[in-house]
């Protein structure tokens, strides 16, 4: 009887052992509305766009985010290479206030250049 108990514990160990377990990231980076509510993370390093994917389940994830907020996402670390590029993100934080201003200026250039415009401003 002993041992089909440890056969089964052992079993179920490796079991849990084998259960991929997704890891979460953070990036931080300046926020971008376009006008069709799309959300976009500038980040910081480079100042590439990465247009967000809610996956985090909660509608209302990117609610109340403006142009030039600084905001970090969590995120599965997986950046998809498109242009621009797209990730997924499962929570949002908004750090610090900001403005359409506070935007690099070549950034949003080369945005405007494939027609996304920012939400609410279009004489940037």
């Amino acid at each position: 009887m002993k041992k089909i108990m440890l056969s089964a514990l052992l079993g179920i160990l490796l079991l849990a052992g084998c259960t991929q377990q997704e890891e979460r990231v953070s990036m931080q980076g300046l926020c971008f509305v376009e006008e069709n509510g799309t959300v976009l993370l500038i980040e910081e390093e480079h100042h590439e766009p990465i247009v967000l994917s809610n996956q985090s389940g909660q509608e209302e994830l990117f609610a109340g985010l403006s142009c030039g907020d600084r905001i970090e996402v969590l995120t599965d670390g997986m950046i998809r290479e498109t242009y621009p590029a797209q990730m997924d993100a499962y929570g949002c934080t908004l750090l610090e206030e900001g403005t359409l201003e506070d935007l690099p200026r070549e950034t949003l250039d080369t945005l405007a250049s494939m027609d996304w415009l920012p939400r609410g401003d279009t004489n940037f």
